[in-house]
């Protein structure tokens, strides 16, 4: 009881920021350590009345750990499944899995993804938040994103401290999954 007390004031502060940003057509998902999930989950209930709330059991890690085991458990995949942190999840698992299998259909590094995207081959394409730190110039980037947007390709941005993001990062800020093989 009285861990239960002590957790009030940060229960209160999680569900007032849910609060906060929840806009119709959400979906709020709770994960976390224990019973302290539950604890959140019914808050946030009676809080945003109306509003279903998503509680998903054996996830019990907390900050970016538990994020990270989050994301990749099916649990939360199914839940979340046209969610942006999903399609980017699999799109950088997808990159990964082509360059460990030897499949020509990817391209990493703004020079072979600006070729790819030139001749209409990008299917997707995903973009670290830091790949400037790589030296890429920033007009070029826009143009080579604004190429494969016209083309049908969409883009993402991924956050550098997610772990794709970092996947992402480490193929030079920028990856993309191919319709065809192409070598530039």
């Amino acid at each position: 009881m009285g861990e239960e007390q002590s957790s009030r004031p940060y229960i209160s502060k999680i569900t007032e920021i849910v609060a906060q940003i929840f806009q119709e057509g959400d979906q709020i998902v709770v994960a976390g350590p224990g019973n302290f999930k539950n604890l959140v989950s019914n808050q946030i209930r009676e809080r945003l009345k109306n509003q279903p709330v998503t509680t998903l059991e054996g996830l019990d890690l907390t900050g970016a750990d538990g994020v990270r085991a989050l994301i990749k458990a099916q649990s939360f995949q199914s839940v979340a499944k046209d969610s942006l942190v999903i399609e980017m999840q699999l799109l950088v698992a997808e990159v990964v899995r082509r360059i460990s299998t030897g499949d020509p259909k990817v391209a990493y590094t703004l020079p072979r993804v600006s070729a790819a995207a030139v001749a209409g081959a990008v299917d997707a394409c995903a973009v670290s938040d830091d790949v400037f730190s790589s030296g890429v110039d920033e007009e070029e980037l826009v143009s080579v994103l604004n190429t494969i947007e016209a083309k049908g390709g969409p883009v993402y941005l991924a956050d550098s401290s997610m772990e794709f993001g970092k996947q992402i990062s480490s193929f030079g800020g920028i990856v993309a999954l191919l319709r065809y093989a192409f070598r530039a």
